[in-house]
């Protein structure tokens, strides 16, 4: 008996289910694809300040990742640091290399404001950061 014959055998639940799990399995296989985590990236540019200066992240699956980058040829370089302004949050002190030769990622999970620095070129002025300073608006 060949396919067709044994298809024809089978019930009409048992058809049913035949069908749902082979659209079961095709979804499992694109389910990567659709639930891919997005990604936004600052970069340090010319003039000591970020680019975006404000990095918008659309969280999908409950999360979004921001990567800081230094693809610039600074003398002394940037690096990148939280600071609370708001939002409460932590991204330990990282030295970017010149060149784009290292990155710092932060994987972020609630909605909400969160302010970093380059340490090397921003100053604390009357309560303020002031200098290269960014924040990443995560909705």
């Amino acid at each position: 008996m060949d396919l067709r014959g044994y298809i024809s055998m089978l019930s009409r639940t048992a058809k049913l289910i035949l069908v749902l799990a082979l659209v079961a399995g095709s979804l499992s296989i694109a389910a990567p694809v659709a639930n891919a985590v997005p990604t936004k990236t600052a970069k340090a540019a010319s003039g000591d300040r970020w680019q975006p200066g404000t990095v918008h992240l659309f969280r999908q699956g409950g999360k979004g990742i921001v990567k800081w980058t230094n693809p610039t040829n600074r003398a002394g370089g940037h690096d990148v640091k939280s600071f609370n302004k708001g939002s409460t949050w932590t991204l330990k002190r990282t030295f970017l290399r010149n060149n784009n030769g290292s990155t710092a990622k932060k994987t972020f999970k609630k909605a909400g404001t969160f302010w970093f620095r380059c340490t090397i070129h921003s100053a604390f002025v009357s309560g303020e950061y002031t200098g290269m300073i960014g924040k990443v608006r995560v909705h």
